[in-house]
């Protein structure tokens, strides 16, 4: 089982890095953005400078609240869960479970699929250890 805690706390610590990356890292992490969103690097040519300055901001937001939720799940991951406190399992699951169903809904609404593809890989890395660790829980 120390593996399954292992790789949970491996993909908990790429989301925090993932997090803190959209904030001191903001051009390469919009390029990024831009490319799997627009399939370009540059942001579209119809995004004046301010909108562009919003979309920077909304990102970095996006990165703050990332790193703490993290921060919070590898918090749960390192001590309850590890000592098999059933209440911390289903915390780390419903949080995962509801970041999961709520991103890739609005992004399939909102038509930004890659956004949902993206998540599949981060939810695969993220619920293949918690499932895992699902029966070592009181």
């Amino acid at each position: 089982m120390e593996r399954w805690h292992r790789l949970l706390e491996i993909a908990l610590l790429t989301t925090l890095a993932l997090g803190v990356a959209q904030i001191l890292l903001s051009g390469p992490m919009q390029a990024m953005w831009n490319l799997l969103f627009f399939g370009r690097v540059a942001a579209p040519d119809r995004f004046s400078t301010e909108a562009m300055a919003y979309i920077v901001f909304l990102y970095g937001v996006m990165g703050a609240v990332l790193a703490g939720f993290a921060v919070a799940l590898l918090g749960i991951a390192r001590g309850p869960l590890r000592r098999g406190e059933r209440w911390a399992w289903w915390t780390i699951f419903g949080a995962v479970g509801a970041w999961f169903v709520l991103d890739v809904g609005f992004s399939l609404w909102t038509g930004y699929w890659p956004n949902a593809l993206l998540n599949l890989g981060f939810a695969a890395v993220l619920f293949l250890p918690l499932f895992k660790l699902r029966n070592v829980t009181q």
